[in-house]
């Protein structure tokens, strides 16, 4: 290989990473807000294999948001622990392969409501297009 042709590979690649337009590859952002009644705070844990973003307390009406670009093989991939007075769910918030043709290209939208997850979508005006049940914590008997 001439050293022509190995600088356009190398510059090839690093466009090819670079770039949304290229990759097809664009910015997405995913948003969690709190709709609980009765002022109950949503404690929220997210992360992925490589990044850990740590524990929020989401005051009712609040949003928590993180962005990221999806690598290049299509495998990004966001669990979301979220936790509030008896209810709990570790979920898959994003999913390359689930979510980027149809329900988040760049947006995604959770609202943390009493009595589900739910996902809008991004290309149907906001109308929730998944809806997740919360698991209930298990309560301890106490009586004697």
């Amino acid at each position: 290989m001439s050293m022509n042709q190995v600088f356009l590979l190398a510059l090839l690649i690093a466009l090819w990473g670079a770039s949304p337009v290229v990759t097809g590859r664009s910015t997405v952002t995913v948003r969690l807000t709190n709709y609980l009644p009765h002022n109950l705070n949503a404690t929220i844990h997210c992360k992925s294999k490589d990044n850990d973003l740590g524990e929020h307390v989401l005051p009712v009406y609040s949003k928590y948001e993180f962005s990221f670009k999806p690598n290049i093989f299509g495998t990004t991939l966001f669990f979301c622990g979220i936790t509030w007075r008896d209810a709990s769910i570790e979920y898959e918030i994003y999913s390359y392969k689930r979510d980027h043709a149809y329900r988040c290209a760049t947006e995604c939208n959770w609202l943390i409501k009493e009595e589900a997850l739910i996902c809008l979508s991004q290309d149907d005006a906001g109308q929730p297009n998944l809806i997740v049940p919360w698991k209930t914590k298990a309560h301890a008997n106490t009586s004697i």
